[in-house]
């Protein structure tokens, strides 16, 4: 539990005019509204996709070149992270309109069509599963100042459940928990976009989901395609009228549903507030401009509040809007109102409160500079009122603040730095949520609640990994040591299971010693500050002397031959380098450029080459940096996004770009970049993030796009490899020989290994049962029998009690007669299989057999049995095959005895045949109980033998009597197969009958 102390922020401006320093408040306001309209301007641009990407950029740059960038809140590192994330994909033109989600998830699903014509057609195709590695628990923190996993856009909790909730995140899709999140599960991963900006469901039915697609705020880490329904409780989804398909990048800012009317949803988009009457079907814009947030009054669903940096008012259910008297200088408004009091309507400005008491027709002043100011307002600002309090009011931007007397006073909640006396929230509010006097809070790194007005929280976010990872290494000699640098929540450090938060920040790339797994580097983002850790990153960080800044994520490597060597590329195209493990530096190389170095390998059978790349032009040197030659030639003017030299080549090298709509997506070298081959082939035309060699004479090569891992070596071309992977941005690929292990940093779904693409320890499913024709109620004993040692097994049994099993050796019960089927999926850290076998346990009623006479030989070619006389009934067989006679009827009466003759017959010579038969009194399908063996010839004979059976009184069934003739031994009773129904026949007994006839004398 996260604590609180209490920091009052509360200005007397009478005192404050006593003293003078009323000039200085006045300053500060009047300096976040010149700062809010000037900031204004290169955000309304980046929000724009009509706008290019470089006019952005540098009105974003102008902006800041006369204003702070290190204070915290100050709009700089987003500013710079923003432009990381999306120079890549428009370089060089800059042009952004045209390029989303949905062509990437076009291109996609392209491929995997083509593929999936490949399997059909016999084509085999390896694919070990996936394992996640995390992180999902925030709170073994060895040095972390401000720990978190990952950064929410969204909280929907179930009111008549709170049990039931959902969280969106902007790049990791959305999470369900029923269990108050005890338990979290991804119901996502599967869609073409893992952003989730917006969660609602019906009151009534908490099946029935709605989200809004892609990042609800401006820092647009995944674009929206529009709102998706549910109606399974998000299990699967399908697309409603708001589609949006191949289209300009677009923003979902905020989905809401009527409170008694499911049909109805209000989006408000960057498009305009969108209004549904059917559950979706059909949307219309009601209200222009980029809307950011929308509430309906709690009692009176026909008015209905809308913001941009205005206020607007329907009084008609959201058909039509007023424009209200208040506006905001910032960049953003938001609005809150409370069942506690449903007349009032709060609307905060990130520096001014205002509330209306009479449901958004006027308001007034009640704080005139709020608490948590900050310049980025527009990308995280939150509010919530109680439910249960009207005067207790919680914004959030950088940190809480709460108010109980209507949001003239505020409290500070909680602070960003950890620890710390206050008591700890994750920076950068995004989502207040009040919901039956709980409050929920969403941040850059967590999702937590307070059951005390926010003099505590409680943390929620373990069991869920949405971990935006932007660079990650593994060490050499142990494929479980590993660590990660990534957006908003730092670098982080595995080692054996166990995920332990190492610095804060943004992160980047990472570095672990060869030779000893326990020296690990780190840095923040542009490479501001740089660490190092003797101790696996366990016991806090030491400062070191860094190479100097660069990019955002700044490309640095470890040498292969030489642990304490490591290479940086940094502004102005410099090459660094350290021999002493970061103590000191040395320049190697200056390519001359004016702009940040992007990547950097250095060949690991040859560490005189290294190869490094500025947008998209890559230089190389062969003599360790003494001179560096550049090699662009024969290459596309796009954004190279990574390098990868083969692991005993240092002249073999592959290179992925970035950018939409083209099939560049890696080109090779085998001769240090003198020529090039575009090997781009069959993959999807979308942003390629990452590469990686294999070792091995085949060339066996790793791409991490926009969507997944793809594979190709020298034996063919493409081939996706995402079994149990999410569709997924892939940052940073890691192939570990010495496990044989591929392991890959996601932006969104964290840390994920597998096998080797074309492993061959995948297991094979295989399954048998103790009995596939069973009576109803009775239970079937179900043995695993796969190969390569499943780690995991799940069965699914039609029919069955259980329907399914993650024993190995489940037994199950099946109550209901009928054929059913069952099927295994095994699993082991190789891959999974499955096998299903339809029709394989047949089930009838209590009291009901099939033909449970099999024979064991159908043999006929030298004897059979020629005729059965029993009392006045005779059948004569004939020379044939076995043969089932249970549709003729043996009719005799209980507490007699009835005559019986058995007559042998031969094709040729005649030979000594042995005759048993059995008669099943008790009906329970088989011949085995005591007194079912009614005849025994007792010794075998050429010619018919004869003999008497003795009825037991009271029998008043219909059930079967079973003839064997065996040559020269005795016959032995074989065990049931099949059944038929009974059939209870009045103060009679009969008997259908079954003939057996078993030959040995043919080789068998």
């Amino acid at each position: 539990m996260l604590h609180n102390n209490y920091c009052y922020f509360n200005y007397d401006y009478k005192e404050l005019l006593k003293s003078g320093r009323v000039w200085g408040l006045l300053l500060v306001l009047m300096l976040f509204v010149s700062v809010g309209f000037a900031q204004r301007a290169y955000i309304e641009k980046a929000d724009d996709p009509n706008v290019n990407f470089y006019e952005v950029k540098k009105s974003g740059e102008e902006y800041f070149k006369t204003h702070s960038k290190t204070i915290k809140g100050s709009g700089w590192k987003l500013f710079q992270r923003w432009a990381y994330n999306h120079e890549k994909l428009y370089y060089p033109s800059g042009n952004r309109k045209g390029h989303n989600n949905a062509n990437v998830w076009n291109e996609v699903m392209k491929f995997r069509r083509v593929e999936k014509r490949k399997r059909t057609q016999g084509v085999s195709m390896v694919t070990p599963a996936w394992e996640e590695m995390g992180p999902k628990k925030w709170n073994d923190v060895t040095g972390h100042w401000a720990p978190g996993i990952g950064r929410f856009t969204d909280i929907y909790v179930y009111k008549a459940n709170p049990n039931i909730i959902y969280v969106g995140t902007p790049a990791g899709g959305l999470w369900k928990t029923t269990n108050g999140g005890a338990n979290w599960t991804a119901m996502t991963d599967h869609l073409p976009v893992l952003g989730v900006g917006g969660v609602v469901t019906d009151p009534a039915n908490p099946n029935i989901v709605y989200i809004s697609t892609g990042d609800s705020e401006r820092a647009v880490d995944t674009y929206s395609i529009g709102v998706l329904k549910s109606t399974d409780g998000g299990v699967t989804w399908n697309t409603t009228g708001l589609s949006w398909n191949a289209e300009d990048a677009k923003r979902i800012s905020k989905l809401i549903m009527h409170p008694t009317n499911a049909n109805i949803l209000l989006a408000g988009t960057s498009e305009g507030l969108y209004k549904t009457v059917d559950g979706g079907s059909t949307w219309s814009v009601v209200q222009a401009g980029d809307i950011r947030d929308i509430e309906f009054h709690p009692t009176n669903p026909n008015i209905v509040y809308a913001t941009t940096t205005n206020f607007f008012k329907s009084t008609d259910g959201g058909n039509t809007f007023v424009q209200g008297s208040v506006t905001a200088a910032s960049s953003r408004a938001i609005i809150e109102v409370t069942p506690a009091n449903a007349n009032y309507v709060y609307y905060w400005t990130g520096t001014k409160m205002y509330r209306s008491s009479d449901s958004g027709n006027t308001f007034n002043l009640r704080s005139a500079q709020t608490p948590n100011t900050t310049y980025q307002l527009w990308y995280n600002m939150s509010l919530a009122v109680s439910d249960i309090d009207a005067e207790e009011v919680h914004i959030g931007a950088i940190e809480p603040f709460r108010s109980f007397d209507g949001g003239a006073q505020f409290v500070k909640s909680a602070e960003w730095m950890y620890p710390n006396s206050v008591g700890y929230v994750h920076a950068d509010v995004h989502v207040l949520r009040y919901v039956n006097g709980v409050l929920y809070v969403g941040t850059d790194g967590l999702v937590l609640k307070s059951t005390n007005q926010g003099g505590d929280f409680i943390d929620m976010t373990e069991g869920i990994n949405n971990r935006q990872f932007y660079g990650i290494a593994v060490s050499r000699q142990n494929v479980n040591k590993a660590m990660g640098g990534s957006q908003d929540n730092g670098t982080t450090v595995y080692t054996n299971g166990r995920w332990h938060e190492w610095l804060g920040a943004d992160g980047g790339n990472c570095a672990i010693s060869f030779t000893d797994e326990n020296v690990i580097y780190g840095t923040t983002q542009n490479g501001n500050s740089w660490y190092k850790s003797t101790a696996g990153g366990t016991t806090g960080y030491t400062h070191v002397n860094g190479p100097g800044s660069g990019a955002w994520v700044v490309p640095y490597v470890m040498d292969h031959n030489d642990s304490n060597t490591l290479y940086a590329g940094l502004y102005g195209g410099v090459i660094r380098k350290t021999t002493d493990g970061m103590n000191s530096w040395t320049t190697i190389g200056n390519l001359g450029t004016s702009t940040a170095v992007n990547t950097l390998e250095v060949a690991p059978s040859n560490s005189n080459y290294l190869y490094a790349s500025v947008k998209g032009r890559i230089w190389r040197t062969k003599n360790g940096g003494t001179s560096w030659e550049e090699v662009t030639t024969g290459l596309p003017d796009l954004w190279i996004t990574d390098l990868a030299i083969h692991p005993s080549n240092p002249e073999q090298i592959a290179i992925s770009f970035s950018g939409y709509g083209h099939n560049n997506q890696v080109f090779v070298s085998t001769n240090a970049g003198n020529n090039w081959t575009n090997i781009s082939s069959n993959l999807p035309q979308i942003p390629a993030r990452s590469v990686a060699y294999e070792a091995g004479a085949h060339n066996g090569l790793y791409i991490g796009l926009e969507v997944g891992v793809y594979y190709k070596n020298d034996t063919g071309g493409w081939v996706s490899f995402m079994n149990g992977l999410p569709n997924v941005i892939v940052n940073d690929i890691v192939v570990h020989e010495g496990s044989g292990k591929v392991v890959v940093g996601t932006f969104g779904r964290g840390m994920w290994r597998a096998d080797k693409y074309g492993s061959s320890n995948n297991p094979v499913a295989d399954f048998a049962a103790s009995n596939t024709s069973i009576t109803v109620g009775q239970s079937v004993n179900f043995t695993d029998q796969s190969s390569n040692t499943p780690t995991s097994w799940n069965w699914t049994f039609t029919g069955g009690t259980p329907a399914s099993s993650t024993q190995q050796n489940p037994t199950i019960v099946y109550n209901v007669a009928g054929t059913y089927s069952v099927s295994l999926t095994v699993t082991n850290a190789h891959g999974s299989d499955s096998k299903t076998i339809n029709g394989y346990i047949t089930v009838t009623e209590a009291g009901v057999c099939n033909n449970y006479c099999a024979s064991t030989s159908n043999r006929s070619a030298y004897e059979h049995i020629a005729g059965v006389t029993l009392g006045s009934f005779t059948n004569n067989s004939g020379a044939a095959n076995y043969t089932d006679f249970t549709a003729q009827t043996i009719e005799v009466t209980a507490g007699q005895s009835q005559s019986l003759t058995l007559t042998p017959g031969f094709s040729g010579s005649a030979y000594n045949e042995y005759f048993k038969v059995w008669i099943d009194y008790n009906k329970d399908c088989d011949f085995d109980d005591p007194g079912e063996l009614v005849f025994d010839a007792g010794a075998a004979s050429t010619s018919a033998v004869s003999g008497t059976i003795a009825i037991p009184a009271g029998l008043d069934v219909t059930t079967r009597m079973r003839v064997s003739m065996k040559y020269n031994a005795v016959p032995q009773l074989v065990k049931l197969l099949l059944m038929v129904r009974w059939k209870i026949i009045p103060s009679r007994f009969r008997l259908r009958l079954c003939l057996s006839t078993v030959s040995l004398k043919e080789p068998m």
